[in-house]
């Protein structure tokens, strides 16, 4: 079983409680923008971390938009696990608290003229 939070209540969740942040995105998308907070587990790598989560605290996934995240959260669900979904994703959390992120310098690309 899982839900789905909103942004807001994430930021409440990272102020008051100690919760274990899942970034289930690629290592690339994870580097170029993420929660400090927010640990890298590529969703191919959740069955592999499963038994480092600590079921004591709440788990959240985030993704770009929320849908791998989903996908990751029914897995938890599958093995026993409750978790909690961001809703539209580091999209929309970056949207409403861009200062909450880390963002990677821009690459800076090559023209010949």
């Amino acid at each position: 079983m899982f839900q789905h939070i909103t942004p807001k209540e994430l930021v409440q969740l990272l102020d008051t409680e100690t919760i274990q942040l899942l970034d289930v995105r690629s290592p690339g998308e994870y580097s170029e923008v993420h929660i400090p907070e927010a640990t890298l587990v590529p969703l191919s790598s959740l069955p592999v971390f499963l038994s480092k989560l600590n079921t004591n605290q709440k788990i959240v996934l985030i993704c770009h938009s929320g849908a791998r995240s989903s996908h990751g959260c029914s897995f938890l669900s599958e093995n026993k696990m409750m978790s909690y979904n961001l809703q539209g994703g580091m999209d929309a959390f970056e949207k409403m608290y861009p200062t909450r992120v880390v963002r990677s310098a821009p690459k800076k690309r090559f023209s010949f003229f």
